[in-house]
């Protein structure tokens, strides 16, 4: 075990709360070697006393159900919990395939992952060296105080990442376009766009979207930009200089909105349009896995400001880049609508 003091300086180098995500089967199933019936939900529901187990290294357990996500793209959604986490528990019991799957997937992503199991045989030979909590179905309230006896080793593991992690951050000094359109080509599942103006998309990156969109029949556009009639552009514009004539601003925004709304229509569903009614706080592009962060700044237009690359499972990412946009593109929250043009 590792001393208070040791704990607090791995504490200082990991995020708020480190990630745990739950890979096991969902509901009251029967056992597949003895038939009693196996209330998972009660066993997940025990480790997520994880979260209160150590004060000096809170957790955030989770399980893919647990967030939301749409029927039509569970497989990309497991696979984000996965890259978000900074470690799981995996149950083997009755070897579920979806849990082994999910497994060998965090495994290859350097994520260190306790197995919890009733049967040890169920364990693979391959995997054997997983740190593993045995427990028994009558006896599921003691699994996080057993599991607590493995969280130093736990603990090392995410401070590992953590630093891996900080080292995957490039810094660009302004807004690099052929960087943009070379991600934009090797994009390969989504591609997310969050802009106050479509200026930029319309004149530098449409091509590169286009082809993009040809050449690959699963890749799914989404673009929100901030509503040209919004009370917001009137701040935005008297911070870019249009003090006297904001009309002239809005007219910019609506000149790009319907250029780029009319060269994606084709695309139907693929490539989708909202428009957004907040403040604008964030420019972003989001290829895949990673988010290309633009500055915005008062004194100037995102595109001369200095831009960050950083991986979506960075700590905190998820919270400051991708949940900002799903707020803003979710309907229930009432900040976007889709665009149809006038």
């Amino acid at each position: 075990m590792v001393d208070d003091t040791a704990q607090g300086q791995c504490n200082s180098q990991i995020r708020q709360r480190a990630c745990c995500f739950v890979m096991q089967p969902y509901g009251k199933r029967p056992d597949t070697q003895t038939g009693e019936v196996v209330d998972n939900d009660k066993i997940y529901q025990s480790l997520k006393a994880l979260e209160r187990i150590r004060p000096s290294f809170p957790i955030e357990v989770y399980r893919a159900d647990t967030q939301k996500y749409s029927k039509a793209e569970l497989h990309a959604h497991v696979i984000q919990c996965v890259k978000r986490a900074d470690f799981c528990v995996a149950d083997f019991s009755g070897q579920n395939s979806n849990v082994l799957y999910e497994t060998g997937y965090a495994r290859g992503l350097g994520r260190e992952v306790i197995v919890i199991c009733r049967d040890r045989n169920d364990v693979p030979t391959d995997l054997k060296e997983l740190i593993t909590v045995p427990y028994r179905i009558d006896d599921v309230d003691h699994l996080s105080n057993d599991i607590d006896q493995h969280l130093d080793r736990v603990i090392l593991s995410v401070q590992e990442l953590s630093a891996e992690r900080a080292s995957q951050v490039r810094y660009f000094s302004k807004r690099d376009d052929i960087f943009i359109r070379d991600s934009i080509h090797s994009a390969t599942s989504e591609i997310h766009i969050l802009q106050t103006n479509l200026s930029t998309i319309e004149a530098n990156y449409m091509t590169e979207l286009l082809s993009a969109l040809r050449s690959n029949p699963t890749l799914r556009l989404r673009i929100l930009t901030l509503d040209p009639q919004s009370i917001f552009v009137n701040f935005r514009g008297q911070q870019l200089g249009f003090r006297e004539n904001i009309s002239l601003y809005r007219g910019e925004l609506e000149a790009a909105l319907k250029g780029v709304h009319f060269q994606l229509r084709s695309f139907g569903e693929r490539a989708q349009i909202r428009i957004y009614d907040d403040f604008p706080t964030q420019i972003g592009f989001y290829f895949d896995d990673e988010i290309y962060a633009c500055v915005v700044s008062a004194t100037g237009r995102a595109r001369d400001n200095c831009a960050f690359l950083l991986s979506s499972s960075i700590p905190g990412a998820q919270e400051s880049f991708v949940r900002h946009f799903d707020y803003l593109w979710d309907d229930k929250n009432q900040k976007s609508v889709a665009y149809t043009p006038s």
